[in-house]
């Protein structure tokens, strides 16, 4: 009996891999002028959008008040300081790396020339990227185009690939190409319920990845 082999991860970057929830409090404190404290910032790590952490301050956004912090959070390079890889991210996808899985990945971050040496300098290995921004409306096509991008350049069959993300979007553009999608929620802290319907499978934490792939290779 043949057995399947995955051969590569797509990986997302922000909220999947890496912490990003300190970028995106500041990105909101920055447009709006207030700083949170105390417990405010520790609720707004757990929001789930900006919105959500704006109104931890008391402030409903408008759409221009949005589309600047998402402009600030997506482009203002020195907040990109605050990041930090997930636990247990760097040696997860080391250990993938080193079992011979190709680790790809596909972000709305800036462009490869900044996304590169970030990877390179938190730890996680070397591996192709593939960028476009992704701010919301029309974010399952998009996301779709990296995957297909993706998979075309380095020649994988989707059967052969597993996905990781964070958002919906993540798995619905994985599912239509045949990817076997994993969900995390271990930065966002959402339910895993919430994820479920988008994803093949919903992890609380990055570890659990080399047991399911070793499960998925099975005859």
């Amino acid at each position: 009996m043949l057995v399947k082999r995955i051969k590569a991860i797509i990986t997302d970057i922000d909220a999947t891999i890496i912490d990003n929830r300190e970028r995106r409090v500041k990105a909101v404190e920055k447009v709006l002028g207030f700083r949170l404290d105390g417990g405010r910032r520790k609720r707004a790590y757990n929001a789930l959008t900006v919105e959500d952490v704006a109104r931890l301050a008391g402030v409903e956004l408008n759409e221009k008040a949005l589309s600047e912090i998402i402009d600030v959070f997506l482009d203002d390079l020195k907040l990109y300081e605050f990041d930090r890889p997930a636990d247990g991210a760097v040696e997860t996808l080391n250990q993938l790396s080193r079992d011979g899985v190709v680790v790809v990945y596909v972000t709305g971050r800036p462009g490869t020339e900044y996304i590169t040496p970030f990877i390179e300098k938190m730890g996680f290995p070397k591996g192709p990227v593939y960028y476009e921004r992704i701010t919301g409306e029309g974010a399952d096509e998009i996301k779709k185009i990296l995957l297909e991008t993706a998979l075309k350049d380095n020649g994988f069959e989707g059967s052969e690939v597993v996905s990781l993300g964070d958002m919906p979007h993540d798995g619905v553009a994985s599912r239509s190409l045949n990817i076997y999608s994993i969900g995390t929620t271990q930065i966002s802290g959402v339910p895993p319920e919430f994820l479920r319907p988008y994803f093949d499978e919903v992890i609380t934490h990055i570890s659990s990845l080399p047991s399911i792939i070793k499960r998925l290779e099975r005859p």
